[in-house]
């Protein structure tokens, strides 16, 4: 770039081939930095993306069992969505803080400088933990009106139709 393309001297003192040659090297170079940049916005974005969807998953279920609390008010049934609250609350910290410091440096998630090092955790394995817990989460709010719902004095055909809405969450 230097002996050939005129680098380091005015664009107004290079001769066409040196400008011709300028270009040519400068181009893909230019190329490779806006596609780290747009890597680095991706990534920042993603993590944004984690925390948010985490936030809504747990404000989600934290209304699920409140809702719950008012249907059934008994004891047990009280303790139980506290229980389940409290794990909720507790998954929805632990997924934070891996999000957030899932790399050495926390720049590490997004800047492109440091993104083939090995400072960061297994993602993989991060992703999997997360999305089972959560639906182990799930599955669990999901069926814990079910019990009482049968334990009530009705025709069994409408203990049926009572569980099918219940579980309607499901879907």
């Amino acid at each position: 770039m230097v002996k050939e393309g005129g680098a380091g001297r005015p664009i107004a003192t290079l001769t066409n081939p040196e400008v011709t040659i300028f270009l040519k090297v400068s181009f893909p170079q230019s190329l490779i930095l806006r596609l780290l940049k747009s890597i680095s916005l991706f990534a920042q974005a993603l993590q944004a993306t984690l925390i948010t969807y985490s936030l809504t998953i747990t404000t989600v279920k934290i209304s699920i069992l409140l809702m719950y609390r008012r249907i059934f008010p008994t004891k047990l049934f009280r303790k139980t969505t506290l229980f389940l609250g409290v794990a909720c609350v507790a998954w929805f910290i632990a997924e934070v803080f891996s999000d957030v410091f899932q790399c050495h440096p926390i720049v590490a998630a997004w800047d492109p400088a440091f993104m083939f090092s090995n400072q960061c955790i297994n993602l993989e394995a991060y992703f999997w933990g997360i999305s089972a817990t959560n639906m182990i989460l799930d599955v669990i709010i999901l069926c814990l009106p079910l019990r009482v719902v049968w334990e009530l004095e009705l025709p069994i055909r409408q203990k049926c139709i009572l569980s099918g809405i219940f579980l309607m969450g499901g879907l």
